[in-house]
């Protein structure tokens, strides 16, 4: 009930009339959707919502800690109900509203997605499961952040402050900015299956904070010097992060846009559209992908290394965006052809600089 409940009080919030309504880019036909962009509401009302209940209503927020793994059940049940439901939708879409990847074939496109951008009106169930992912994240580190304050030990527990710190500014930043999600291939080419309800589902609130549960029940004392590294490098992903989003969205929406008029760009047959070649662009060919592995990486990094479990999360997105690497590598090289071949001659590593 705990999940359910707080999936259904997220869809409530993204449904309110309320908020930005902004284009996105143009998909399948050349239509442009609308979307309902109210993540700043509904990050205050959840906040709200959390504090009142926990001071008023005395609402045990630390089960979130202890039921942990009937949790990730309750939400791999809600992932599995939510696929099926939008599968018998999808049969009915128009064949433009179909997503690149659907076969045809049911297994297949239960899993990677028959429709490409199922919605009702402006609420959009890509762009809100993105948003939920953010928002469920953000509220686990904020329950583990209070459970550590009245702990005996928690406020001194510098690397879990650290790390839970910095994924509530991350996810904060994320959800008051995510009309920037709009542009990226989660939104503009990915069609919505149980691979990626199951992803945000779990991925967000389970999965990318398990370093900060991990601190939570085990904390650790590093010397200053790997503390202050680690720090450095929490900083750095973020930074580097926020940076390569906010470019890409900029870019991709107006490729002349005159802030970006000192980055280099080749011109390509699609109208329109240009590859960045400097810049984030300058380092890989996939920065943004690199800039989300950095940040994962670096709250590992502040656990030690005393268990590979807090790995395993960094380990499984490193191969998810290296096979996202491939297939858009492949999609490029079919788009642009011989300019993308020139852009590999002048960025060459794909994924992480000087490595791959």
């Amino acid at each position: 009930m705990i999940v359910l409940g707080w999936f259904l009080f997220q869809v409530v919030l993204a449904a309110l009339p309320v908020g930005r309504v902004i284009s996105g880019l143009p998909v399948r036909g050349s239509q442009k959707l609308k979307y309902r962009c109210n993540g700043s509401i509904a990050l205050v009302l959840s906040l709200v919502a959390m504090a009142v209940g926990h001071a008023y209503f005395k609402v045990n927020l630390a089960v979130v800690h202890t039921l942990w793994l009937q949790l990730i059940s309750a939400a791999t049940v809600l992932s599995l109900v939510l696929s099926v439901v939008l599968y018998i939708q999808a049969r009915k879409a128009k064949p433009s509203a179909v997503a690149p990847e659907a076969t045809g074939n049911i297994l297949v496109d239960f899993w990677v997605g028959r429709e490409l951008n199922p919605r009702i009106r402006t609420f959009d169930w890509k762009l809100f499961m993105i948003r939920f992912a953010y928002l469920s994240m953000l509220a686990v580190d904020v329950i583990f952040l209070v459970e550590a304050y009245t702990g005996k030990s928690g406020m001194s527990n510098y690397p879990f402050l650290l790390v839970a710190g910095v994924q509530v500014l991350h996810c904060a930043v994320q959800v008051l900015n995510e009309d920037m999600f709009l542009t990226m291939p989660d939104i503009t080419k990915m069609g919505l299956g149980f691979m990626f309800i199951y992803g945000f589902m779990l991925a967000g609130p389970f999965g990318s904070s398990i370093q900060a549960r991990y601190l939570l029940e085990h904390p650790q004392t590093p010397p200053l010097w790997a503390l202050a590294s680690v720090a450095l490098l929490n900083l750095f992903g973020f930074i580097l992060y926020q940076s390569t989003v906010s470019q890409n969205a900029r870019f991709t929406r107006n490729p002349y846009d005159p802030t970006l008029s000192h980055l280099e760009s080749m011109p390509t047959s699609v109208p329109g559209e240009r590859l960045l070649v400097s810049g984030m662009w300058g380092m890989c060919r996939h920065p943004l992908y690199f800039a989300e592995l950095v940040l994962i990486y670096a709250w590992s990094l502040a656990c030690g290394f005393s268990t590979p479990l807090v790995y395993v999360f960094p380990v499984l997105m490193t191969l998810l965006c290296m096979d996202s690497v491939r297939k858009e590598e492949a999609e490029a090289s079919k788009k642009y052809g011989s300019t993308w071949d020139r852009c590999c001659q002048r960025v060459k590593y794909k994924l992480i600089p000087f490595v791959y």
